[in-house]
């Protein structure tokens, strides 16, 4: 079937709005499951833009097969029988197209982020998302510059050589060659439709046709892909009757305070879907902090007393690198940070997954303190077992401080057996080094590290002085990350960085509507994750939203 030429209507078509906060997921889990309990579970397909929003659907004992809920890529790639996929071949594109090598990542689209420099250090990595983008977005390659051209045809003739497909290539593949969603289901609920591309909305209204009922759900106002091509005109347009549209109206995350200011600023869009939205009761408030990224100092000063009482916190930027000091600052400090949303970014989660399957950090700090009742948590407290000497032993210098095969003994010792004193004993050739070892002394510890080990466990030895090893094991209430990063997140208090990337700051000060309407959503969707008080910092230069254009009618308290 041709994808040009199909036929798509639009009869069978709902558009259910959901604003920050009001419960869109949970909206959506309840209609599936009503529509399971009368159709059963062969009749509907549940998809989402992320796989994290997506297995969010799913960890919500959705009553579906594992084959019909997932991202729409996970869905198209099933629907054509999984064929090798062309970014796991990277390597042999790089030898055969050195000047256009690529850098290599295996994230899918829905993963990328918008950051300066987007697309990759390689020669080919602008190119590939420029390609990408055209072909997201529709448009005729006699339209695209002539660079895109050359790698485009370059790119296509190799993955058939090598028989591969791209990302892309599954949505284009399961339009063409695909008549109905997996499993054929005659209802389809898809989430986050706003960042979706037109190319990707083909897909999901060529499946949809083929159904009784499509409901689309999203927020055209938290459209914030749209460098990967992603329009909210894909989900605005073509317009339906009033009676094919659900708003969900109620924020139970967003204040009064913070609601006021965040639909003040969104009302600047050049085109959006207006929409009845309420805020919580709850006042909130609104504040300007004194602080910015480049000096980091004060506002993780700030951030420290807002953790001491108890709230979570998130500290957002447009761009990664703007992040980079107070990273540093939070480190140096001790306090425990983390990105539930990346947990592939080594550097936004640096405790690690504590208790997971690979040896971290922190680990090897919880393990040395479990011995000492007086530090660690009665839950957590016991005299060393063969795991956890293997877990801090293994971090420590022999040289001068253990018998000689010690560290060989320790390994193969059972992971959940206790380790008696006199075996302890044996493996030090030092008494004074062992006596330090027994009291669980932490600065001893600290000093003798392996060099390669330093590094690393720093930082969990800081957060262990400064919080406890409760520090460790708890939930971090501090989030980092840039604004894509947390979208469907939200915290007590939001530190809003209203900088730009000079890349950012000609896209704001582009004449046309679309680059300010990408940046008004992006600030947006970053002021309504406050559950309480939102923060704008202070710019560093004049590559930034004016703080005062945003906090238009706000005053000092939250009061309007």
């Amino acid at each position: 079937m041709s994808d040009e030429t199909e036929e798509i209507s639009l009869e069978n078509e709902i558009r259910c709005y959901g604003p920050p906060g009001c419960g869109k997921t949970t909206w959506i889990t309840s209609r599936v499951k009503d529509t399971v309990r009368h159709r059963g579970s062969d009749a509907v397909i549940a998809c989402s833009f992320t796989k994290t929003a997506a297995a969010e659907l799913a960890g919500r004992d959705m009553p579906l097969p594992a084959g019909q809920i997932g991202t729409l890529h996970a869905l198209a790639y099933r629907s054509i029988d999984r064929p090798a996929i062309a970014q796991e071949r990277i390597a042999d594109w790089n030898q055969e197209n050195e000047y256009l090598a690529l850098s290599g990542a295996k994230a899918a689209p829905e993963d990328l982020e918008a950051v300066e420099g987007f697309g990759g250090p390689a020669p080919g990595d602008k190119l590939m998302q420029l390609v990408d983008r055209y072909r997201a977005l529709r448009v005729p390659e006699e339209l695209w510059t002539h660079d895109a051209i050359h790698f485009s045809h370059k790119w296509t003739e190799w993955k058939t050589e090598e028989d591969v497909i791209d990302f892309t290539d599954m949505i284009e593949i399961a339009i063409n060659e695909t008549e109905t969603a997996p499993g054929n289901p005659t209802v389809g609920f898809f989430d986050e439709v706003q960042d979706f591309t037109p190319l990707e909305l083909r897909l999901i209204r060529h499946w949809g046709s083929k159904m009784e009922r499509v409901i689309l759900c999203g927020d055209d106002d938290q459209c914030i892909y749209s460098f990967k091509g992603a329009t909210p005109d894909a989900f605005l347009y073509p317009t339906l009757p009033e009676d094919q549209k659900r708003v969900l109206s109620q924020s139970y995350r967003v204040p009064v305070a913070v609601h006021a200011v965040a639909q003040r600023w969104v009302e600047r869009l050049s085109v959006r879907e207006p929409k009845d939205y309420l805020p919580r009761e709850e006042q909130g408030t609104i504040r300007r902090g004194n602080f910015n990224w480049q000096t980091p100092e004060p506002l993780v000063n700030d951030i420290c007393e807002q953790i001491a009482n108890d709230r979570t916190v998130m500290v957002l930027a447009a761009t990664s690198y703007m992040l980079d000091k107070v990273k540093h600052r939070l480190r140096a400090e001790g306090v425990p940070f983390w990105n539930q949303y990346r947990r592939n970014r080594g550097d936004w989660n640096p405790l690690g997954r504590v208790g997971g399957r690979t040896t971290t950090a922190s680990d090897r700090v919880i393990a040395y303190l479990r011995a000492d009742p007086d530090q660690v948590p009665e839950e957590l407290a016991r005299p060393w077992h063969g795991k956890d000497l293997k877990a801090w032993i293994g971090a420590i210098n022999s040289k001068g401080i253990l018998a000689r095969g010690a560290k060989s003994v320790v390994s193969q010792m059972p992971d959940n057996r206790l380790i008696p004193y006199e075996e302890i004993v044996s493996l030090f050739g030092s008494e004074e080094h062992l006596n330090r070892a027994l009291q669980v002394d932490v600065d001893w510890l600290s000093s003798n590290l392996l060099s390669d080990k330093q590094r690393s466990m720093a930082y969990p030895l800081k957060v262990a002085e400064t919080y406890g090893v409760e520090g460790l094991i708890s939930t971090p209430r501090v989030m980092l990350g840039t604004v894509h990063s947390v979208k469907g997140g939200q915290s007590d208090v939001v530190y809003l960085l209203p900088d730009l990337s000079s890349a950012g700051y000609r896209q704001w000060m582009d004449p046309t509507p679309a680059g300010k309407d990408a940046t008004i959503r992006q600030f947006y969707v970053g002021m309504t994750r406050a559950r309480e008080e939102l923060v704008i910092c202070e710019p560093v230069s004049h590559l930034c939203v004016d703080p005062a254009l945003m906090l238009t009618g706000a005053i000092e308290g939250g009061f309007l």
